[in-house]
C-alpha cells in the first residue's frame, strides 16, 4: 500500500537543503522476522467453543496471554472524526471487488491509457479503507486494538473461544538463537526460513490442482500417461493458526505506528508505504536518528556502519560484552525490533505507486 507517490527529505549537510523549512525525514523500517513475532505468541490449540451472545466477556479485559482467547465476527464503524488521523494507515484491511467507478480521477485517467480500449475487469484485492466493516472476523487483540484506538463496536454476529498457548515460542526462540550466532548469510537465511516455513505449512492448501487432471503432458505412439485423479481430500492443516499469525502481524504493525510514530510525531509523521512487514515514512523532526536513541529499546542498529554517528551516541546499556572482549548490540536480530534498511544512509527522496 503507498499512500503517498513522492516524499523528499531536508536536512542539513544534504545537496539542496533549505535551511529556512523544517527537517524532514525518510525512513525504511523493517520488524525482524515479523511472523517469527507473530508465531511465538499465545496460538490457537483446540477445544473451541462458541459463545452465548448474552454471556459474552469483557473484551478489553481478556489477556494477550490468557488460556483461552477468541475470534469474533462484527460490525465495525470507522467514526469521521478518525479519517484524517487514520487515512495513511486504515485498520481491518479486508479483501474487496475494486469497482470501476470507486477509482480515483488519476487511477481513471491511467487506466485508460494502460487498457487502450480494452475492457476493465473488477478484480478482487486487499485493501485498506476508512469503510464500515460488516461480518470483519477478527482476532480479540487486533479488536482490542480497533477500540483503543477508537472504532466503534456496532454489533456482534458470533464469537468462538478457543485455548491458547505460546506452543510455537521454543522453536522460534532456538532458532532465532541459532541465526544470532551464526557468521554466514546462508545460515542465517536458513534459520530465517526455519520459522517461516512454519507459517506456510500453516496455510498449505490441500485441494487437488483441477489443471493436472487428464491433462497431456507426454506425446508419442509408444507412451502412455496415465492420470490419477484425488477422490479425497484431507483438511488436516491448522488454517485457525495461519488466521492468527496474520492478524498477530497486523496487531504488530499497527502498534507500532499508532501507539508509537504518531504518539511521538502526530501529523509531523507521514506514511509512504507499507508492505507486510515494513514501513517507509516521511518524518518531520529536528535530528531523526536522535529520536531513535532515545527509543533504542525499539530499534536494531546492528547493520549500522561501526563509525555511524549514532552508534557512538547509544547509551551502555544497549551493548553486551562477549567472551572475547569485543561487544555487539543487545537488539542483533531480535525478533520484532525494527531495522533500518538504510542501515543509516540517509535517503533523499521516495517515490512509489
Amino acid at each position: 500500500m503507498a499512500p503517498r507517490c513522492l516524499a523528499k527529505a531536508n536536512f542539513p549537510r544534504m545537496k539542496g537543503c533549505n535551511k529556512h523549512k523544517a527537517n524532514k525525514w525518510l525512513l525504511y523500517l523493517d520488524a525482524n522476522n515479523l511472523y517469527g513475532w507473530a508465531i511465538s505468541q499465545y496460538l490457537l490449540t483446540g477445544g473451541f467453543q462458541w459463545l452465548d451472545l448474552d454471556k459474552l466477556p469483557d473484551i478489553r479485559s481478556i489477556s494477550p496471554t490468557a488460556k483461552r482467547g477468541s475470534a469474533w465476527e462484527v460490525k465495525l464503524r470507522y467514526l469521521e472524526n478518525l479519517h484524517p488521523a487514520h487515512s495513511d494507515y486504515p485498520l481491518c484491511p479486508e479483501r474487496q471487488v475494486v469497482k470501476r467507478n470507486e477509482l480515483s480521477p488519476y487511477q481513471n485517467n491511467d487506466l485508460i491509457d494502460k487498457l487502450n480500449g480494452g475492457k476493465f475487469a473488477e478484480t478482487e484485492k486487499l485493501v485498506a479503507t476508512l469503510e464500515t466493516k460488516d461480518r470483519y472476523i477478527i482476532h480479540y487483540r487486533n479488536l482490542q486494538q480497533c477500540l483503543e484506538l477508537g472504532m466503534e463496536l456496532e454489533h456482534v454476529y458470533r464469537v468462538l473461544e478457543f485455548d491458547q498457548s505460546p506452543w510455537l515460542e521454543p522453536y522460534i526462540t532456538a532458532n532465532t538463537i541459532r541465526r544470532h550466532d551464526t557468521k554466514n548469510a546462508f545460515e542465517k537465511d536458513l534459520w530465517k526460513l526455519m520459522n517461516n516455513a512454519v507459517f506456510g505449512k500453516t496455510m498449505e492448501d490441500v485441494q487437488p490442482d483441477p489443471a493436472l487432471v487428464g491433462r497431456k503432458i507426454f506425446h508419442g505412439s509408444n507412451l502412455i500417461a496415465v492420470h490419477r485423479k484425488q477422490t479425497n481430500v484431507v483438511p488436516n492443516k491448522p488454517i485457525y493458526v495461519r488466521a492468527s499469525i496474520l492478524d498477530l502481524s497486523k496487531y504488530y504493525m499497527y502498534n507500532f505506528w499508532y501507539n508509537h510514530i504518531k504518539r511521538k510525531y502526530g501529523d509531523r509523521a507521514k506514511l509512504c508505504y507499507t508492505d507486510t512487514d515494513s514501513l517507509i515514512i516521511k518524518i518531520e523532526t529536528e535530528d531523526v536518528y536522535a529520536d531513535m536513541i532515545e527509543d533504542a529499546d525499539l530499534y536494531d542498529f546492528s547493520d549500522y556502519p561501526e563509525d555511524h554517528p549514532l552508534l557512538e551516541k547509544l547509551p551502555p546499556d544497549q551493548w553486551v560484552i562477549l567472551p572475547d572482549g569485543t561487544r555487539e548490540l543487545n537488539n542483533k536480530k531480535v525478533i520484532g525490533k525494527w531495522k533500518d534498511e538504510f542501515a543509516g544512509t540517509r535517503a533523499l527522496k521516495y517515490a512509489g505507486n
